[in-house]
C-alpha cells in the first residue's frame, strides 16, 4: 500500500516529538499544522525549540541545497523573532541515506535526520544527531 504524503509527514512529526520526549523535553505536535512550526519543545532549563518538520525520500548534497529547496520555509521561520532561549529549527527526515559501513566495506542504506538551526541570516547544521 502506498502511503500518502500526510501519513509520511505525520510519521516524521511523531518521530520528532518522541525523540524530544526521550531527551527530557516537554514536546507537543501541532495537529494538521499549516503554520510555521509543527512541533514545540521545552526543556527543564526553559530552552524552547520551535521545529518545522519535513521529510524527503533521498538525502541532499549540501546545506546550500537545503537553503535552496526550503527557502520559503526558512524565510518564514526567520520572521519569528530570534530570542536567546528560543531555537528555530528545521528537521528533515530522510527516508534513504547512504553511509559507509567500514566493516562490510560498502555503502549501507539507512534513514535519519538532517537538523538545522535557522538564524536570522543563515542556517547552521546541528551536530551530534
Amino acid at each position: 500500500m502506498v502511503k500518502s504524503n500526510y501519513v509520511r509527514g505525520f510519521a516524521a512529526e511523531t518521530r520528532c516529538k518522541n525523540e524530544l520526549l526521550n531527551a527530557g523535553y516537554w514536546a507537543e505536535r501541532f495537529y494538521a499544522s499549516k503554520g510555521t512550526f509543527d512541533v514545540v519543545a521545552v526543556n527543564p532549563g526553559c530552552v524552547v525549540r520551535l521545529i518545522q518538520v519535513k521529510r524527503r525520500k533521498r538525502n541532499v548534497a549540501s546545506s546550500e541545497a537545503i537553503v535552496t529547496e526550503y527557502a520559503e520555509d526558512i524565510e518564514i521561520m526567520q520572521r519569528c523573532p530570534g530570542l536567546p532561549a528560543v531555537s528555530r529549527e528545521l528537521w528533515i527526515w530522510v527516508d534513504q541515506q547512504f553511509k559507509m559501513c567500514h566493516q562490510k566495506r560498502k555503502l549501507v542504506q539507512t534513514a535519519g535526520w538532517l537538523k538545522f538551526r535557522v538564524e536570522d541570516d543563515n542556517i547552521v547544521r546541528l551536530g551530534g544527531d
